[in-house]
């Protein structure tokens, strides 16, 4: 099976630093069904990064997955880089969203972890509401790492069907992006008698 590439864990922290509070949609792993080929081999996780990417308020996206020690073990890795000021509210649906549509990419099994985190602007949100209201207490923390049993339990088997955006995650409008400060213009360089007393000038 294919392996991809995956940055240094720093460098996936950096983009991905924190994610969002985790709500329980009412439901099943059936909660995501549609009508999408849950393994369709053309389905990458670049593919999936777009998909993100074009929600409303997203800046970035990320998703990788690679061994982590022995061939083995594989851990998947998602995260959002949001626009400030993001709904809270909002972000539920959005981390639920996020790990439904990274189960359903049949590149690598995950067999370890599956990882997950949102920045907004420049802040990290704490994971642990999230946990709180997806049943699972026992995660706590800025990024949430999750077992793969739980991701099936929710979403299905490995890889998941391919979920259809939520509507409330489609339709949002976000704020204008904040101005730029003004750089400060330059003169004009000084010319040959400039500094000459105006009566002297011709």
């Amino acid at each position: 099976m294919t392996t991809v590439p995956r940055p240094g864990r720093t460098a996936v922290l950096a983009v991905v630093t924190a994610l969002a509070v985790l709500l329980a949609l009412t439901g099943c792993s059936s909660l995501w069904r549609s009508d999408a080929p849950p393994a369709d081999p053309q389905w990458k996780y670049s593919d999936a990064m777009k998909v993100l990417a074009e929600i409303p308020g997203v800046n970035e996206s990320y998703l990788t997955s690679g061994p982590v020690g022995l061939p083995n073990q594989i851990e998947l890795t998602a995260g959002l880089q949001l626009v400030k000021g993001y709904p809270v509210e909002l972000v539920p649906k959005l981390v639920d969203y996020a790990l439904a549509l990274a189960w359903s990419v049949p590149v690598e099994k995950p067999t370890t972890t599956v990882s997950i985190a949102f920045m907004a602007g420049k802040k990290s949100v704490d994971l642990q509401p999230a946990a709180l209201a997806l049943g699972w207490p026992e995660y706590t923390g800025r990024t949430l790492s999750l077992s793969p049993k739980d991701l099936a339990a929710r979403y299905g088997p490995w890889p998941g069907d391919r979920p259809a955006v939520p509507a409330e995650l489609a339709t949002y409008v976000p704020p204008p992006p904040e101005p730029t400060p003004a750089t400060p213009t330059v003169g004009a360089p000084l010319q040959a008698g400039d500094l000459r007393p105006e009566a002297q000038r011709s």
